[in-house]
C-alpha cells in the first residue's frame, strides 16, 4: 500500500511503502518518540546524538550527525523513510536525502506543534492510536503545571553555553 501526505513544511512526501518499515531517524526528539510510539524497531538509522532510550538505541547504525550526515551510509541503509526536524536539520541536507528516500521534516515551534507532531508520527507511521495516548498523557501532565506564565531559558551546547 503506498500513501502520500504533506509535511508541516508544505512538501509533498510519498511513501511507497506504507507504513515505513525502515526509518532513519536525524533528529534526537523525533528518534526517542519513535520509541515512545512504539515504532523503534523500524529505526535503521539515526544520528550520533540520538542516544535515547537506553539501551534499545544502541544497536541502531548512525549516519553522522543532524548537520551533516553521511550519504553512502543512508543509501546503505536502504530507508523508506527519512525524518528530519527543520530547526535540527538544514535545507540542503533534506534535499540531498530526498532523492535517497522519501523526507518528511517535522516543524516544531511552540507545545502545540509538539502535539501535531505527535498525532502527524502516528499518521505517518500508522501508530495513531498511540501517538494520541501519548498526546493526551502529555496533556493531562501540562494540566496540573500552574497557568502563570514562565520565562524559560533552554540551552542546549555546553561549549560554549
Amino acid at each position: 500500500m503506498s500513501r502520500t501526505l504533506l509535511d508541516p513544511l508544505g512538501r509533498l512526501v510519498a511513501l511507497p511503502t506504507w507504513p515505513p518499515q525502515r526509518i532513519i531517524s536525524l533528529c534526537p526528539s523525533i528518534t526517542e518518540t519513535l520509541f515512545a510510539l512504539g515504532a523503534g524497531d523500524r529505526v535503521m538509522g539515526r544520528t550520533q546524538w540520538c542516544i535515547h532510550p537506553q539501551p534499545e538505541i544502541e544497536t541502531v547504525p548512525t549516519v553522522g550527525g543532524t548537520k551533516k550526515v553521511n550519504l553512502r551510509r543512508v543509501r546503505e541503509l536502504q530507508p523508506d523513510l527519512i525524518i528530519c526536524e527543520k530547526e535540527e536539520n538544514t535545507r540542503e541536507m533534506v534535499e540531498a536525502l530526498a532523492p535517497i528516500a522519501p523526507t518528511y521534516v517535522t516543524n516544531v515551534e511552540s507545545i502545540e506543534d509538539a502535539h501535531s507532531m505527535l498525532r502527524q508520527l502516528g499518521e505517518l507511521l500508522d501508530v495513531a492510536p498511540q501517538a494520541t495516548a501519548l498526546s493526551d498523557a502529555i496533556q493531562s501532565t501540562w494540566a496540573y503545571t500552574p497557568t502563570r506564565a514562565t520565562r524559560v531559558a533552554y540551552l542546549i551546547w555546553r561549549e560554549p553555553w
